[in-house]
């Protein structure tokens, strides 16, 4: 009688235990399946080609209202970027980026560069009172960022300032402009960058969103090549993949000789096909001289 009941309790705490060890299998294997989500969302972000999506162009609504940033909208929504306006700006003309996390809560990631747009009638201004630098300064400090003065509409402030001559010792000259930028560049550590068509400014920022968007990636990827035993890439579509064991090198040195003055691709080829390698290249030509090319055929 004792022994059925005891047979009976063990087999029970058997069972139990058997339900709870799948319980715990079949636990093990959801936080896994989460985290995998949870890096392959992150990967995302940070991936080329995919983080354009979560990055965010915050800019002031008076900026963002001014008639030379008409184009912004349409080519950010053509890379599948957002647009925020954001009145709570330290200064008007000041762009920042941010960059979406995971979970609904997170607050934005930050970028640590940024943009600021100014017409060149005021930065003129700045310029003519020797502040620019200064003022750029006071930004730098007031939004934590490494920034960019973008100076717009310099080539028709100039055109303007040319037909005007009753004021002419309180414009801006070219030569005035282009000193205050190198002492900016120099002082600050600001650089700069010149246009003159909403397009191109619009094209420009979406170029600074997709630099800072991809930095993270290429500096991870970076890292890795540093420390690989053997490292050769190329992220260009007519790269060549080298291996270890030197496979695709003599594309490579065909590739090179193809590009010379006056060369072809039949030339790089005969060339390619008598010397494996520049260093071969190299001894024959010091051996003997450079009639012995003139012997090679090309089919």
């Amino acid at each position: 009688m004792w022994t059925c009941r005891s047979a009976r309790r063990s087999s029970l705490w058997e069972g139990k235990a058997k339900c709870s060890a799948v319980m715990k299998r079949k636990q093990v294997k959801l936080d896994e399946q989460k985290a995998m989500k949870v890096t392959a969302k992150k990967s995302k972000m940070y991936k080329k080609g995919e983080c354009m999506k979560y990055m965010t162009i915050e800019v002031h609504p008076s900026l963002l209202g001014a008639w030379y940033m008409g184009d912004l909208q349409r080519e950010a929504t053509a890379k599948h970027t957002h647009v925020k306006a954001v009145s709570s700006m330290c200064d008007p003309s000041l762009v920042i980026f941010t960059r979406s996390r995971e979970g609904a809560f997170a607050a934005p990631e930050q970028s640590t560069h940024g943009l600021y747009i100014m017409e060149a009638s005021s930065v003129g201004e700045y310029v003519k009172n020797h502040t620019l630098s200064d003022h750029m300064k006071s930004i730098v400090d007031m939004s934590g960022c490494q920034l960019t003065l973008v100076v717009f509409g310099a080539k028709d402030y100039f055109k303007s300032t040319r037909k005007t001559t009753a004021s002419k010792g309180t414009l801006m000259t070219e030569i005035d402009l282009m000193m205050a930028l190198v002492d900016l560049l120099v002082s600050v550590e600001c650089d700069n960058h010149l246009l003159d068509s909403s397009n191109d400014l619009a094209l420009f920022i979406i170029q600074f969103t997709k630099a800072i968007a991809e930095a993270p990636f290429k500096k991870s990827q970076t890292m890795f090549d540093e420390l690989a035993e053997f490292y050769m890439r190329g992220d260009k579509k007519t790269s060549v993949p080298i291996d270890s064991d030197g496979n695709g090198a003599s594309q490579v040195w065909q590739q090179m000789l193809s590009v010379l003055p006056h060369s072809s691709l039949e030339i790089a080829r005969a060339i390619s096909g008598k010397y494996t390698g520049p260093a071969n290249l190299a001894q024959v030509i010091k051996r003997i001289n450079f009639k012995s090319l003139l012997d090679i055929k090309t089919n």
